[in-house]
């Protein structure tokens, strides 16, 4: 046993708490959905041109040589929401002039096979003898 001047008074603070678990990935999640700024943005392209430039030059020391594409810089980032909005707006014109459905006898067909397949059934039950539902059928 441990003396108890060798232990401390709050050892046992807080003990009688439920634990709750720190949800990390939800809050990177709705770290990542806020928008960043210009300069969060140059310092996220620098750093992994940094660590690019260092993997080239472990792959050039193994004598592997290879030629990473080029990082859209912030200009180039600033253009490209319009781009993605033309092209959406586009993609709504072609959606829009799609042809209406097929025709509307495809549709009637499977609820006549339906209503078919009940008649026979009905047909099928013999007279007097009770169904499901606890009724006699006619004879």
């Amino acid at each position: 046993m441990v003396p108890k001047s060798q232990i401390h008074e709050k050892l046992w603070a807080g003990a009688n708490k439920r634990f709750k678990q720190v949800p990390w990935n939800k809050m990177a999640g709705n770290r990542l959905k806020k928008p960043l700024t210009e300069s969060a943005w140059a310092a996220r392209i620098s750093k992994e041109e940094q660590k690019r430039n260092e993997r080239a030059k472990k792959l050039s020391e193994l004598g592997y040589e290879f030629e990473a594409p080029k990082l859209k810089t912030v200009e180039d980032l600033k253009k490209t929401p319009a781009a993605i909005e033309a092209a959406d707006d586009e993609a709504q014109k072609a959606i829009e002039a799609a042809p209406p459905a097929a025709d509307d006898k495809l549709n009637e067909e499977p609820q006549n096979a339906k209503k078919a397949a009940k008649i026979d059934k009905k047909a099928a039950t013999k007279p007097g003898k009770k169904t499901k539902k606890g009724k006699k059928t006619a004879s």
